[in-house]
């Protein structure tokens, strides 16, 4: 889910972007309570603290995202059977 989060696109081309992260580090702090999700190379970072600051819209929870898990699931599940036009072809049976 974390490469559907709808993220801001870095400035430099060769910057690394949320698609191009292959983990997800997740911090809690105990002491304060912050929960943070950052990407291991684009360093987009997720954060949740009630008893903070306020964040900005684009970390806020809930995270918006390009696509939710059951599009996911359904297009995993088309790609898996695809659907045919060419037509059923059905052969009588002879007695």
């Amino acid at each position: 889910m974390w490469k559907q989060l709808a993220g801001a696109t870095p400035k430099e081309a060769a910057a690394a972007r949320i698609a191009d992260d292959s983990y997800v580090i997740v911090a809690i702090d105990s002491r304060t309570g912050e929960l943070r999700q950052c990407g291991n190379l684009s360093g987009h970072c997720i954060g949740m603290n009630p008893w903070s600051t306020a964040l900005t819209q684009a970390q806020l929870a809930p995270a918006s995202l390009a696509k939710h898990a059951e599009q996911l699931d359904a297009e995993a599940v088309s790609e898996a059977n695809p659907v045919s036009s060419a037509p059923t072809v059905v052969k009588p049976k002879v007695p």
